[in-house]
């Protein structure tokens, strides 16, 4: 998937971004209220993902998440759960109390597939990492660093 396929959701609450900054590295931010109305776009785009590329890198920037509609919870959480064997890592960025618990649930009954963090450092350090990782990774044959990169993201 690539820069041309970025996804926006919003609505009076809240606001959902999808980007995919690198092959293989998808990136989601939230911001203000989880609406139920956002999940099936977003289950649709990680089913593309999932369906295109082994083992994606996922980071979630949840850092202004505030409260989230049951459905919007927990289709997030089984799509992880469901996943997580699929996926290469997941990173949070969280600040919300509640969403940090949960996170830490899915990392224990998951096995340590979800990252966790609490700054904004932390997060910015790991999605370079990531990206930096999906560039230079071997995907049938040929060197991802070589393709022409998205500074926006470097």
């Amino acid at each position: 998937m690539s820069n041309s396929e970025n996804l926006v959701l919003a609505s009076d609450r809240g606001r959902v971004w999808l980007r995919f900054p690198a092959p293989g590295v998808l990136v989601m931010r939230v911001e203000g209220y989880g609406e139920e109305s956002f999940v099936e776009p977003i289950i649709s785009q990680f089913e593309r993902m999932l369906a295109t590329c082994s083992c994606p890198m996922i980071f979630i920037d949840a850092e202004h998440l505030g409260e989230f509609d049951r459905k919007y919870r927990v289709e997030m959480t089984h799509l992880i759960v469901d996943n997580h064997r699929r996926f290469g890592g997941v990173t949070v960025l969280v600040r919300s109390k509640l969403v940090a618990a949960g996170a830490s649930l899915l990392k224990l009954g998951r096995g340590g597939i979800l990252r966790p963090l609490a700054t904004r450092a932390e997060f910015e350090a790991a999605l370079h990492e990531g990206i930096q990782k999906a560039m230079t990774t071997r995907v049938d044959g040929e060197r991802l660093s070589e393709r022409p990169r998205d500074e926006r993201y470097a």
